[in-house]
């Protein structure tokens, strides 16, 4: 045999593996498609004298199975516990010794966990025992026990999820658990305890309809390690209701995103309920007692919060003593603009603001009407799309037609303004929504495909204020993923 034996695992959206070698001066090849991945990784092995067909061929196996394992060796049926039983590759045969170094591992699951691409971990698991150990942290990473209403099930999801954590078999999954949704009201909550018990790696955690009990749980098991927390659905109808979660919010203490919605408290008094370590603090559909609270604890403690998340609507109808008191110059104010108000919001000692938004028509028109009204003070402001492709309008950033005039309209206002000194920075984004600042609207999870392409015609669509001598409009197309602040 000449040259060196090639084992190449590539191509664009699935796995195939090749075998490349030469006999006699003619290159020979195996490819055979294994799984639906995206790998591209070369490895070179030592080259050997093949055995004799009648040696090892075996009566099972296909003709092309059987001229491979008779001019590649390596290939033994003797290895077959480095994969999942059941999962062949090449007839039946796989390497005898692993020849992959864990980095190479690592980089190829790296890079589908960073895209959060689960089907394909899945199918990258099967492949081998080496790539089901390197994929557990990225698959089992999130899990989510929130019931699908279209799914028929004769046991709850909290419950299954309970009895693979009992189980020895799959106790191992709770080791790799960093971020954990439950829906719904939990009916035993020495069942939260237990799960909660068992997810050493947890850091963020989201329950919803959580009961009094619910909470001391908490506090008795997600401690410091916590680092996002998000509450839905919950009315603290007494002052002891409130007592128990104002000691659980206090008892995070490494908590630096928290997310409140639909939160009613009754309780009136003026108490402190943030940790000093919070840095992102969310809220949606709020009652004017928890706002409240919220503006007292800014006036009388030092926070360290540097954002603030709220509905469009939410901050057009808090009150202005809301806006004086809480936060600072330093602090930055993200809204979402998915229902957008009459009128702009008081933001009193805010410079920068982020609004994020879908990709509508009536968005530029909005935009048109609001950014007149900004603050003087508010000179900075970033808008952030929605890259989700089932809520773009089609006519959103076409030319022609209405579309047209309605950036030209808008193209007018943020010259005018930026002449005026009151607008020094104008940035836009397009970025992916995650769990971390989910408040809904525009600020969903993203789950179905993605379309930037609006970013790359923002120029062209505000020539006006591009053009000008000192350009302040940016265009972000490096940040991917959202972030409350620019």
């Amino acid at each position: 045999m000449r040259g060196p034996l090639l084992l190449v695992l590539e191509c664009k959206h699935r796995i195939w593996l090749h075998i490349q070698y030469d006999i006699g001066g003619e290159p020979l090849r195996y490819s055979r498609r294994i799984s639906m991945i995206s790998i591209k990784s070369p490895v070179r092995y030592k080259r050997r004298r093949p055995k004799s067909a009648t040696s090892t061929t075996s009566t099972t196996t296909t003709t092309t199975a059987t001229a491979t394992h008779r001019f590649a060796p390596e290939l033994s049926k003797s290895s077959t516990p480095f994969l999942h039983q059941g999962q062949h590759i090449m007839a039946g045969h796989a390497l005898r010794t692993r020849r992959l170094p864990n980095e190479m591992f690592y980089i190829i699951i790296g890079n589908l966990g960073d895209d959060r691409d689960i089907t394909s971990l899945r199918n990258t698991s099967l492949v081998c025992h080496d790539f089901a150990r390197t994929s557990r942290a990225q698959i089992y990473r999130e899990i989510n026990l929130e019931e699908d209403l279209y799914v028929a099930s004769t046991l709850h999801a909290f419950d299954r999820f309970c009895d693979l954590l009992r189980e020895p078999q799959t106790a191992y999954i709770g080791r790799y658990v960093q971020i954990l949704h439950t829906g719904g009201s939990i009916d035993d909550s020495s069942s939260l305890d237990f799960i909660l018990r068992n997810l050493p790696s947890l850091k963020s955690f989201k329950i919803k309809e959580p009961t009094p009990r619910d909470f001391q749980v908490m506090q008795s098991r997600l401690g410091e390690k916590t680092a996002s927390l998000r509450v839905e659905f919950v009315t603290l109808y007494d002052s002891e209701s409130f007592q128990i979660f104002r000691t659980m919010i206090e008892s995070l203490k490494g908590l630096k995103i928290l997310t409140l919605v639909n939160i009613l408290t009754l309780n009136s008094h003026p108490k402190t309920i943030l940790p000093r370590s919070l840095e992102v603090l969310s809220l949606s559909c709020m009652g004017g007692d928890l706002a409240g609270l919220i503006a007292f604890e800014a006036t009388t403690r030092n926070l360290s919060l540097k954002t603030l998340t709220v509905r469009y609507a939410d901050a057009t109808y808090t009150s202005s003593l809301f806006w004086e008191t809480f936060g600072s110059e330093t602090m930055e104010v993200a809204l979402d603009v998915s229902v957008p108000g009459l009128y702009f919001p008081d933001l009193m000692r805010q410079t920068k603001v982020v609004l994020s938004c879908f990709q509508q028509r009536e968005m530029i028109e909005f935009f048109t009407t609001m950014i007149p009204e900004v603050p003087e003070k508010l000179d900075e402001i970033c808008i952030d799309f929605n890259p989700s492709s089932e809520s773009i309008d089609p006519k959103f950033a076409l030319p022609g037609g209405r579309s047209d005039y309605l950036w030209a309209e808008l193209d007018k206002v943020l010259a005018q303004r930026h002449r005026q000194g009151m607008l020094k920075r104008l940035c836009f984004r397009c970025t992916k929504r995650d769990h971390l600042y989910n408040i809904g609207g525009s600020l969903s999870p993203t789950t179905d495909a993605m379309d930037r392409a609006i970013l790359s015609r923002i120029r062209t669509l505000l020539p006006v204020s591009s053009a000008e001598p000192s350009s302040f409009v940016e265009v972000d197309s490096d940040t991917k993923v959202y972030e409350p602040r620019f």
